[in-house]
């Protein structure tokens, strides 16, 4: 078990059961997504026996999740991989923007206002000014 799962693992179960207002402020799919990543590669496994030699292999079962250290790195290689493809050889800009704090508890409630701030952001940014 790595070191972040281990912290993970040790530390996130008493926080959820201690912090009453802690499960009110986090959405349940990342509590859901931590819990998979405290639990990845411990859901059983698959064997194999190599034709050639004999030898058995267990391969666990992965998580599968983007917050997992090791799913997640594999998902983000993979992910770059297929946008290296689909990006023009050109200059390209890269930019970031926040939401201010006040607006924050509106989007956690309501994921589906992010796809129209997107969408707003993109139309201000191609506007002449």
């Amino acid at each position: 078990m790595n070191i972040l799962r281990k912290i993970f693992a040790d530390h996130f179960p008493k926080t959820l059961k201690n912090n009453a207002n802690f499960r009110d402020r986090v959405r349940e799919i990342v509590i859901h997504n931590v819990e998979k990543f405290i639990n990845c590669g411990e859901n059983g496994y698959a064997t194999f026996i190599c034709e050639h030699c004999d030898k058995v292999y267990h391969i666990n079962f992965r998580c599968k999740s983007r917050f997992c250290t090791t799913c997640g790195n594999r998902y983000n290689i993979e992910r770059a991989d297929v946008m290296a493809h689909k990006i023009l050889d050109c200059p390209h800009r890269h930019s970031v923007f926040t939401i201010p704090d006040i607006l924050r508890p509106f989007f956690r409630r309501d994921r589906k206002l992010l796809h129209c701030l997107f969408r707003r952001r993109f139309r201000v940014h191609l506007s002449p000014i």
